[in-house]
């Protein structure tokens, strides 16, 4: 094979890896970035279904809960 086709491959090769790279990366920080708001949603979310929440707990927790999904939608825009 031509020396030049393989030094083209090789630079080639290495720009892909680096995209992967980055592509992982940048998902691994967006999955560091949803952790937390799902967490928070979750929790809210499991509280409120315990039954055991007067209306106006019950209200704050569901209030709670709207503004991690705000907070979600926010961090996909």
């Amino acid at each position: 094979m031509n020396p030049k086709t393989n030094l083209i491959d090789a630079g080639r090769d290495r720009v892909a890896e680096k995209a992967s790279d980055d592509f992982l990366e940048a998902l691994r920080k967006l999955a560091h970035t949803l952790s937390q708001p799902l967490t928070s949603l979750r929790g809210s979310v499991e509280v409120a279904l315990m039954g055991e929440l007067n209306e106006s707990e019950c209200r704050q927790v569901l209030e709670l809960a709207l503004q991690e999904s705000h907070r979600l939608a926010e961090t996909l825009e």
